[in-house]
C-alpha cells in the first residue's frame, strides 16, 4: 500500500469517525432539546393550569378562560411524554447500528399529534388574547403572571411558553437534516431518517397552513368588527366563516323619485347595503376609527346606518346583460318614435288657423320630458349601469335596482356576486353533520296518544328563548305539550285542550305595532314561516373552504378596500347633499293598497260559526289581547287560539272559531290567517287593530271540494300553494284569486294518494305524497318537476347496518316505506319516514330563472320517458331514528333574541318596500336551530345492543333532538 493510499485511508476514517461523533451528537441534541420542551410543557400544566384551576383561584379568572389559554396543551405534552420515553428506551439500547428515524416517523406520523397541534395552533391567537383579557380585567391574574415567569428556571413567561408548541416541528426539521446528513448511505437509518424528514416537512407545512389561515380569520375577523362599529344597527355580522369580499357605492332610486346614496358591503353570505348620510354641523373627528376598511375622510363627513341585508340565497340578478341591452336599445327605440311623433303633433297645432295656445305647451312639455328620458338612456347613468336584483322570500318576490357609476363597475360588482353565489351553492356539501342531542320520551296519560304536529311559539319566554307546543291525540281527545329549552329541552306541562284530535297547529305573530314597542317579547314571523333573517343567519355555515378559497377572498377583499377609499373621497364632493342628508331614507319604501282587492263571501250567522269559549265571556285587557298566539286546528271543526305565554295548565282558550269542518292547515300571513277545511274551502281571516277576537272578519274561498281538500298549505314567493289529492292550486294572497293548478307527477294514476307534506326552500318547493317513498322538487315560479328521489336506497342502507334490526321487521318496514314528514332548515332537507329513518339531503341552489335550475353541482336531472325528471339527491341517514314512524319534523330557535328597533330586514311586498316603521326589527345575528323530530320510539341505529332493547320503548312518544 503506498502512502498516498494510506493516507487517503486514514482521512476516509477520520471523517468516518468525525460523522459518527457528530450524529452521536445531533441525536444526544435532539433527546436534550426533546427533554427540555416535556417540562417547558410540565411547568405549564403543573404551574400554571392546575394552579389556576383549584379553588383559591377560582376567582380571579373564569374556568372558560382557562379552558381556551391550555387549550391541547395537556394532549400536546401526552404525546411528547411518549415520545420521549421511546426515544430514551432506544438510546440506552446502544446498539452497534442504533436507527432513531422510525421511532421519530411513528412519532411525526400519528394523526392524533398532526390533530393535536393543527387544533393548537388554530386556537393559539385566541390563547394570546384570553390570556391579554384575563391579566387586564384581573390585577392578580396579572401579578400570577409575573411571579410564574420568575419561578420558571429559564425566566420564561406565559407567552414564551405558548408558543414553544409552535416552533417545535421546524425545530425537528433542522435537527433531522443534520442527523441526516451525518449518517453514512449504508447505515439503516438512513432511510429512516430520510422518510421521517420528509413527513416532518410535510406536517410542518400542514401546520403553517393553518396558522396562515386562523391568521386571516382572524383578519378578516378584525374586519367584519371595523365594520360593525361603523355601520349604525348592524350586529352580529362577526361569524367565524363569514368573509367581506367587496365593497361599492352606488345609487338606488326612492318611491318619491329622489336618489339615494347607498354602500353595497357584500360578504360570502349575505349582502348589507348601507344608507350614506352626510354629517351635519362641526366634522366630527373618530379617534378609533378602523382606516382598514373605509377612508377616514370618508367617516369624518358620512355616516353609515344599516338599510337592509339580505341572504344571497335569497338574491337574483333579474337580467343579464344581453337582455338589459336589448331593453335599452328598445327603450330608445320606442322614445325616439314617440318624439318624432310629438313633433308632428307639435307641427299640427302649429298650423291651426286658430291658435291653441294650452296644446302647444303641452306639447312642448311633453317633448321636452320625452327628449330628457331619451337623454337618460343614451347617457352615462343608462341602464349599461344598472343592476336589477330579485328578492324571493316565502312572503313574495320584489325587485331592487342600484345604478353605479360606470359599467365596469357594474359588471365587477356583477361578477363578485356570481362567484359568491356559486361558491356557497358549492360549499353545500362541506358543512358539518347535525349534531345528536338527546332522545326525550314523553310519557302517555293516555293509552293509544300519537304526536300529530308541532310548531314553535312566536313568543318568547322569561329566558328570551321559544317554547315548542307538541300535539298528542288518540281521537278522542287533544293534547299539548309544552317543550321548555331552558335550561335544556324537557316537558314543562301536558294538558288536555279539547275533545277531538289537533290535526293543524301555527304560531301567530303579535301585531306589528306592539312588536316594535316590546321587540324583546315578540318575534314576527313563526318558525314555519322562516323570516329573511332566520335565512341569512343559516347561511353563515355554509362557506367555501376549499384550500385557497380563503386566501383569495381576503385579497379581493383588501383590493376592494384600496379601490373604495379612492370613491369614497369622490363621492363625498359630488353628490347633492339634499339627495343624501334626508332625515329618513326609508321612505322608498311604499306599501301597496288592500283596498279593493279581497273578494267578500257571504257572512254566516255568528250563532253557528262563532263560538267563544268560557274564558272569553270577559273581555281581556289590551296587553293580553296582543300577545302572540297560537292557533290548533281540530278534526271536529274548531280553531282554539292561546296566547303563547299562557300556561294551558291553569287557562283555557282565548277563543275558539266553529266552522264546521276539520281543519287541516293553518298559515298566518301578516295580519291574516288562512285555514284550509275538510269541505274543499280556505277560510281567512283578517285582523283590523292590534288584536284577534271571536268577531273579526274573514272570507271563504272555495278552492277545491270535500272529494279533494286542501290537506296541507305553504307560502312561496308570496303565492299559497294548496295542495287538493294530486293538484297543487296557487292562490293569489292579495286577490284571493286562484291563479294555476298543476297535477303532481307520477300521482295520478298510481297506486300513491294525495300530497300530503310539503315545504318551500328559496326558489324549490319539495313534496310528497300518501303512501309514496319519493320526494319531489318543483320550481316556484315554472312548476316545472326539476327532479324526484326515492328514499328507499337510504332506508334500506341504514335498515341493513343497523345490527339491531332484524330480517322481519326490515322486510316489513321496507314492504310499507313511504316519506311522512318534510323539513327545510339551515339549507338542508329532512326527510322523515315511516320507517323510523331520519334522512337529510343539501338543498340545492335554484336560481329565479328556471332555465338555469341545472346548474347546482349537487345533482343532475335527467330527463326520461317514465319521469319528467329525475336525480340522484345526496339523501343521507342520521344514525338516531324512531322504532316507529316519524309523526312530525320542525325546528326552533335557540339563541336568545336582542334586537335593536332600528335595524331593518326584508319583508313581504308585491313589488315594493315597506316603511321602516312596518318592518320587524331584526339583524344578522347568528341562532343556532335544535331540529326536533316527534315519533314512535328511539333506536339508534348504529347500537349493537339495540336488539336487547327492542320493544322497551317502542310505544313511548320520543323527541329527538339536533343540533344545526
Amino acid at each position: 500500500m503506498t502512502n498516498a493510499v494510506k493516507y487517503r485511508h486514514g482521512i476516509g476514517s477520520l471523517a468516518t469517525a468525525i460523522s459518527a461523533d457528530t450524529r452521536a451528537h445531533v441525536i444526544g441534541e435532539l433527546y436534550d432539546t426533546e427533554k427540555n420542551y416535556v417540562k417547558k410543557l410540565g411547568f405549564l400544566i403543573k404551574r400554571y393550569e392546575q394552579a389556576l384551576r383549584g379553588p383559591e383561584f377560582s376567582s380571579i379568572i373564569d374556568q372558560s378562560l382557562v379552558d381556551d389559554i391550555f387549550y391541547q396543551v395537556p394532549d400536546i405534552l401526552g404525546h411528547h411524554e411518549r415520545f420521549l420515553e421511546e426515544f430514551r428506551r432506544r438510546i440506552e439500547a446502544r446498539e452497534s447500528n442504533m436507527c432513531v428515524g422510525d421511532v421519530i416517523y411513528n412519532f411525526v406520523s400519528d394523526p392524533a399529534v398532526l390533530g393535536s397541534y393543527t387544533s393548537f395552533t388554530k386556537n393559539w391567537k385566541a390563547a394570546q388574547e384570553a390570556t391579554k383579557a384575563a391579566a387586564a380585567a384581573k390585577p392578580a391574574f396579572a401579578d400570577f403572571l409575573v411571579a410564574m415567569a420568575r419561578e420558571h428556571p429559564g425566566k420564561m413567561d406565559l407567552k414564551a411558553l405558548l408558543i414553544s408548541p409552535v416552533q417545535r416541528f421546524p425545530h425537528y426539521e433542522m435537527l433531522l437534516k443534520r442527523l441526516q446528513k451525518h449518517t453514512p448511505h449504508d447505515h439503516p437509518d438512513h432511510a429512516l431518517l430520510g422518510e421521517a424528514l420528509s413527513k416532518a416537512q410535510e406536517v410542518t407545512v400542514k401546520i403553517n397552513d393553518h396558522e396562515k389561515r386562523a391568521l386571516q380569520q382572524e383578519h378578516q375577523q378584525d374586519i367584519l368588527r371595523d365594520l360593525e362599529a361603523v355601520i349604525e344597527g348592524l350586529e352580529g355580522l362577526v361569524q367565524p366563516d363569514r368573509t367581506f369580499l367587496q365593497v361599492d357605492l352606488a345609487t338606488m332610486h326612492s318611491a318619491l323619485g329622489s336618489r339615494k346614496d347607498r354602500c353595497l358591503f357584500l360578504f360570502s353570505d349575505i349582502l348589507v347595503i348601507a344608507s350614506v348620510k352626510r354629517r351635519t354641523g362641526a366634522l366630527k373627528k373618530i379617534s378609533n376609527c378602523p382606516v382598514t376598511v373605509l377612508s377616514l375622510a370618508f367617516l369624518e363627513v358620512s355616516k353609515l346606518k344599516l338599510f337592509k341585508f339580505i341572504a344571497l340565497d335569497d338574491l337574483e340578478i333579474a337580467r343579464s346583460r344581453d337582455e338589459a341591452i336589448k331593453k335599452l336599445l328598445k327603450e330608445i327605440e320606442n322614445l325616439e318614435e314617440d318624439l318624432q311623433t310629438v313633433q308632428r303633433m307639435a307641427g299640427f297645432s302649429r298650423a291651426l288657423h286658430t291658435p291653441r295656445p294650452s296644446v302647444e305647451e303641452a306639447l312642448h312639455d311633453a317633448e321636452n320630458a320625452v327628449r330628457k328620458q331619451l337623454s337618460e338612456r343614451q347617457g352615462p347613468d343608462s341602464i349599461l349601469n344598472e343592476v336589477e336584483l330579485t328578492i324571493t322570500t316565502q312572503e313574495g318576490v320584489e325587485n331592487i335596482t342600484f345604478l353605479f357609476h360606470n359599467p365596469e363597475k357594474r359588471a365587477n360588482w356583477e361578477e363578485a356576486f356570481l362567484g359568491a353565489k356559486q361558491k356557497l351553492a358549492m360549499s353545500a356539501d362541506r358543512r358539518p353533520p347535525p349534531e345528536f342531542v338527546r332522545a326525550l320520551p314523553v310519557r302517555k296519560t293516555r293509552a293509544g296518544l300519537q304526536f300529530t304536529c308541532a310548531a314553535a311559539t312566536t313568543g318568547l319566554s322569561v329566558h328570551n328563548l321559544r317554547d315548542v307546543w307538541v300535539c298528542n291525540s288518540d281521537g278522542y281527545v287533544g293534547q299539548v305539550c309544552v317543550l321548555s329549552l331552558h335550561p335544556e329541552p324537557a316537558v314543562a306541562c301536558c294538558n288536555g285542550v279539547c275533545n277531538a284530535r289537533i290535526l293543524s297547529i301555527a304560531s301567530v305573530a303579535a301585531a306589528q305595532s306592539l312588536a316594535a314597542e316590546e321587540p324583546a317579547k315578540t318575534l314576527s314571523r313563526p318558525p314555519s314561516t322562516m323570516t329573511l333573517r332566520n335565512r341569512v343567519r343559516s347561511s353563515r355555515r355554509r362557506l367555501p373552504t376549499a384550500d385557497g378559497g380563503l386566501e383569495q377572498l381576503v385579497e379581493r377583499g383588501l383590493d376592494s378596500f384600496k379601490k373604495f377609499r379612492s370613491d369614497v373621497g369622490r363621492s363625498a364632493t359630488s353628490r347633492d347633499d339634499s339627495d343624501s342628508s334626508d332625515d329618513d331614507d326609508d321612505e322608498d319604501v311604499t306599501c301597496a293598497e288592500d283596498s279593493g282587492r279581497k273578494r267578500r263571501s257571504e257572512s254566516l250567522p255568528p250563532s253557528n260559526n262563532i263560538a267563544s269559549s268560557a274564558s272569553s265571556g270577559a273581555a281581556a285587557d289590551d296587553g293580553d289581547a296582543r300577545r302572540p298566539t297560537m292557533w290548533l286546528g281540530t278534526e271536529d271543526g274548531f280553531i282554539h287560539v292561546y296566547n303563547c305565554s299562557d300556561s294551558i295548565r291553569i287557562k283555557k282558550n282565548k277563543f275558539k272559531f266553529q266552522l264546521g269542518s276539520s281543519v287541516h292547515s293553518i298559515i298566518p300571513l301578516d295580519n291574516r290567517v288562512f285555514a284550509s277545511l275538510a269541505s274543499g274551502e280556505v277560510v281567512v281571516f283578517t285582523r283590523h287593530d292590534d288584536s284577534w277576537s271571536a268577531k273579526v272578519d274573514r272570507e271563504v274561498v272555495m278552492v277545491s271540494s270535500a272529494a279533494a281538500p286542501v290537506i296541507k298549505m305553504i307560502l312561496v314567493a308570496g303565492k299559497l300553494w294548496c295542495a287538493a289529492a294530486n293538484t297543487i292550486k296557487i292562490l293569489n294572497t292579495n286577490t284571493l284569486q286562484l291563479e294555476h293548478s298543476f297535477t303532481v307527477a307520477g300521482g295520478e294514476g298510481t297506486k300513491c294518494g294525495g300530497v300530503t307534506c310539503m315545504v318551500s326552500a328559496g326558489q324549490g318547493v319539495w313534496l310528497s305524497s300518501h303512501g309514496s317513498s319519493i320526494v319531489r322538487l318543483y320550481h316556484a315560479t315554472s312548476h316545472e318537476c326539476l327532479c324526484e328521489a326515492n328514499v328507499s336506497p337510504a332506508v334500506t342502507k341504514m335498515l341493513a347496518s343497523s345490527p339491531g334490526c332484524d330480517d322481519i321487521i326490515r322486510q316489513h318496514k321496507l314492504a310499507c316505506l313511504r316519506v311522512t314528514a318534510l323539513l327545510a332548515c339551515k339549507d338542508v332537507l329532512w326527510v322523515g319516514t315511516s320507517a323510523g329513518v331520519v334522512l337529510t339531503a343539501p338543498l340545492p341552489h335554484l336560481p329565479h330563472h328556471q332555465q338555469h335550475h341545472h346548474s347546482h353541482p349537487h345533482w343532475k336531472p335527467h330527463h326520461s320517458s317514465h319521469h319528467p325528471a329525475s336525480a340522484a339527491l345526496n339523501l343521507q341517514a342520521v344514525p338516531h331514528g324512531h322504532t316507529g314512524q316519524v309523526r312530525f319534523l320542525t325546528c326552533v330557535e335557540l339563541t336568545p333574541e336582542a334586537r335593536p328597533a332600528r335595524a331593518k330586514s326584508h319583508s313581504r311586498s308585491a313589488a315594493s318596500f315597506k316603511s321602516k316603521d312596518s318592518h320587524p326589527a331584526g339583524t344578522a345575528a347568528p341562532t343556532k336551530l335544535l331540529v326536533i323530530s316527534g315519533g314512535d320510539g328511539s333506536e339508534d341505529f348504529r347500537n349493537a345492543n339495540a336488539s336487547e332493547l327492542a320493544g322497551r320503548d317502542d310505544s313511548t312518544n320520543h323527541l329527538l333532538m339536533w343540533h344545526v
